[in-house]
This record gives structure tokens, C-alpha cells and sequence, in this order.
């Protein structure tokens, strides 16, 4: 059932077998957005720096740094090759200090400002506009 805005109507859920990649998703608010895809059918990758412990049935785990262009591009070549592609992509990495922010080590620093500000404002993309040539960017 959908949500009616103009004439355009709204899935509340996705449509089963879409491909999708979670960053940051071995726990908490990524592991849930993980984990509400693959209930409704969603097959789901899931990208962390952390090791996954027990992902949802299904899902497809990668090892890899959201900060890093390359790990995202490794991430979208192991959802190329065992699906053909990714449908959605949730930039969902990030990472927090329990520290005033001047008593921040430099690489905490540069660790924080990479995975909340650069990994979220360049948001996961398929290496070589792949979406683009598809149509689904």
C-alpha cells in the first residue's frame, strides 16, 4: 500500500529481490535498515569495518572501510558478481568520539570527519557511472 503525494504513489515497502548495499551495517541503526530490507525481500549487502556477527539470512558480507573509495568499489564488485548490480545504496557509515572535540588524537580527527562528512556527502556509487549506463542513477 502506498502513500498518495501528487501523482506519483509512495511504496511503504521495497519490491522483493531488490539489491541493496548497507555501509556501516554490522550494528545498530545500519544493521536495522540491513535487516528491514532482507524482511521484505530485499537482497542485502552489508559493508563494515567490524566483523557481522549473524547478518540476516541471505545477506552478503563485506569487510571494507566506507572511507575508502576503493573498499566501496570492492563492495559494489561483490554485489556486480553475485547479483549483477546494487538497486539502492544507503550511505549509512559513521563514527563518533565520547571527547570535546580538542581533546580529539589528529587521527580520530581525520577518521571522524572522513566517515561522517566525506563517506556521507559522496554517497556510495558503482565504480565507472554503472548506474548511469543502466539507467538507474
Amino acid at each position: 500500500m502506498g502513500v498518495e503525494r501528487g501523482t506519483t504513489a509512495l511504496a511503504t515497502t521495497p519490491p522483493p529481490g531488490l539489491r541493496v548495499l548497507v555501509t556501516g551495517a554490522a550494528r545498530g541503526i545500519g544493521r536495522a535498515i540491513a535487516e528491514a530490507f532482507a524482511a521484505h525481500g530485499a537482497r542485502v549487502l552489508i559493508q563494515d569495518s567490524e566483523p557481522v556477527s549473524a547478518p540476516p539470512e541471505g545477506a552478503l558480507c563485506h569487510r571494507g572501510d566506507a572511507a575508502l573509495p576503493e573498499d566501496v568499489e570492492a563492495a559494489f564488485a561483490v554485489a556486480d558478481a553475485a547479483w549483477g548490480g546494487v538497486d539502492v545504496a544507503v550511505a549509512n557509515a559513521g563514527v563518533a568520539a565520547k571527547l570535546p572535540a580538542l581533546e580529539l588524537a589528529p587521527d580520530l580527527w581525520r577518521r571522524i570527519v572522513a566517515l561522517t562528512s566525506t563517506a556521507c556527502s559522496s554517497p556510495p556509487r558503482p565504480p565507472g557511472g554503472a548506474w548511469w549506463r543502466t539507467g538507474r542513477g
